[in-house]
């Protein structure tokens, strides 16, 4: 008897773990478990003392679920919420300053938000947001990370030394650019904040298309001629460092207004 009890509440616990909450079918095999524990193989048992032992262990969980959830809720949405805030707070202010100006602290707690968001999406599952969604977060989840890591990196990069006539035409539009994008980090800020994908989020296309043409005008007038390797290698990272930052701002920007924010986003049921 010991170890069938030990079989059948092992098997159902590690059942348990993979729910994202109680349903019908839990509730059915805890019923089951709680007859056979309250079986008694000399004298008969009557139903309504395996009910009473039932209610006696449901009753007290449903009670402790709704206290928790009306006085100390955790919701996957509030914890998203808070979550994607935090991240593109924290972008914002990373393009406030120049290369390798960043926090330590900030570095790694932007490339730990994506990875605990992870975990959160999962418990969005239900009628108000379907698996096809589900997937739309996680995917944006990804390119967070991807940003992330771009933004650490750039937070421990100098500051590129160009001569006076290349930085006269890119440093202008570095600056433009990176405006562009602390401005776009601000509107993903307050989509997620107000749960709605009509607040207006700026694109990085034009800003990453002026520094291209401010790039193509370097060429033109030959200005990295006779330079030194150290500048044309400064010239190339920073190059290298806006077009991937302004990509995966752009793919934020078009994942996240892919999002039904307002199906989901707030607290609609128990």
């Amino acid at each position: 008897m010991n170890l069938f009890l030990f079989a059948e509440l092992f098997a159902y616990g590690y059942w348990a773990a993979a729910l994202g909450g109680q349903n019908i079918h839990a509730g059915a095999v805890m019923f089951f478990i709680i007859a056979t524990v309250g079986l008694d193989a000399e004298k008969p048992v009557a139903v309504q003392t395996v009910f009473n032992s039932y209610f006696g262990v449901v009753l007290p969980i449903f009670i402790a679920a709704i206290v928790g959830r009306l006085f100390w809720p955790v919701l996957p949405e509030a914890e998203l919420r808070r979550r994607f805030i935090e991240f593109f707070s924290i972008c914002s202010n990373f393009l406030t300053k120049q290369p390798g100006q960043g926090d330590d602290a900030l570095a790694d707690r932007l490339t730990l938000i994506p990875i605990e968001s992870v975990s959160w999406v999962k418990g969005l599952k239900g009628r108000h947001c379907p698996d096809s969604e589900v997937e739309k977060i996680v995917a944006l989840t990804l390119t967070m990370r991807r940003l992330a890591l771009r933004l650490r990196a750039r937070a421990h990069a100098e500051s590129p030394a160009l001569p006076e006539g290349i930085a006269r035409l890119i440093d202008p539009v570095v600056e433009k650019a990176r405006e562009n994008f602390r401005t776009t980090c601000d509107a993903l800020t307050r989509v997620f904040r107000e749960g709605s994908t009509r607040v207006p989020v700026p694109s990085t296309r034009a800003a990453r298309e002026n520094f291209r043409n401010a790039l193509q005008e370097v060429r033109n007038q030959n200005l990295l001629a006779g330079q030194s390797l150290e500048t044309v290698r400064a010239c190339l990272s920073l190059a290298h460092r806006l077009d991937v930052i302004a990509d995966d701002l752009e793919t934020c920007h078009d994942q996240t207004l892919s999002l039904s924010l307002e199906r989901y986003w707030d607290d609609y049921s128990l």
